[in-house]
């Protein structure tokens, strides 16, 4: 929870040391069964499926981004796979920064919001960093692609409490059905 970050109006000191047990879990809403894929995640947030058909998850608090082998029933097949980490180098000390939302676009890159840097990271394919969209605010909490044929996606900014639009040359990826 978000609570679990502040104290006294500021984020914790030791916001990067708290133990999660962030899981991630496949439900089937047409019989309301759920299945176990992974856990010991630290803050899994964002969750996207990629052209490949395979379940990606982030984790806010190691910028990691991973990806889950699915067969073609949509069942897991694999361990967690280190896809990329989305961080640079250069940050404020004692601020949270990691990944939130994310989204496919149609040429198979993903886009993901980094909360706290400020930045909307574009991962190619084989999980390298190809592009960072500079943001005006620093606290973007989730990326989205407009309607085919617009070529755009839509940021949610929570520090201006706003959203950014921003043309990108690219549609988004159907969502997954």
């Amino acid at each position: 929870r978000v609570t679990d970050f502040l104290v006294d109006g500021g984020v914790r000191e030791d916001y990067a040391t708290i133990r999660f047990e962030g899981r991630v879990f496949r439900f089937e809403p047409g019989t309301g069964d759920a299945w176990f894929v992974d856990d010991e995640l630290q803050f899994a947030n964002g969750i996207a499926f990629g052209p490949d058909g395979d379940l990606y998850v982030n984790e806010t608090m190691t910028g990691n981004v991973y990806r889950y082998r699915l067969d073609d029933a949509g069942r897991c097949v694999s361990e967690r796979e280190l896809f990329a980490n989305v961080l640079t180098a250069e940050w404020e000390e004692g601020s949270l920064r990691g990944p939130d939302g994310m989204a496919f676009s149609a040429d198979g890159r993903l886009w993901v919001a980094v909360f706290g840097q400020g930045d909307i990271t574009v991962l190619g394919p084989d999980g390298s960093v190809t592009d960072r969209i500079a943001l005006t605010g620093k606290a973007p909490t989730n990326v989205a692609f407009g309607p085919p044929g617009e070529r755009r996606i839509y940021v949610v900014e929570d520090e201006l409490g706003q959203i950014e639009t921003y043309d990108v040359g690219v549609d988004g990826l159907p969502l997954h059905t």
